[in-house]
């Protein structure tokens, strides 16, 4: 049975996105660790890595084309 972060996954990486983010909690994560949370809020939007001081990094909408 395929479980629903599999799907989430697969889902991201065929789209090009990194991972997940929540702007209302300020919550993100990377498809490399998605839902360390256990499981996804309905909030939770696809989106792209930014680094933010090489050692942080924000995931949004918006790309980084850096």
């Amino acid at each position: 049975m395929t479980k629903l972060k599999d799907i989430t996954v697969n889902f991201l990486f065929d789209k090009g996105f990194d991972g997940l983010f929540n702007p209302d909690q300020h919550c993100a994560c990377l498809c490399t660790n998605l839902m360390p949370c256990n499981g996804p809020s309905e909030q939770c939007s696809a989106g792209y890595k930014t680094e933010i001081d090489g050692t942080s990094f924000k995931i949004s909408l918006e790309k980084d084309n850096g």
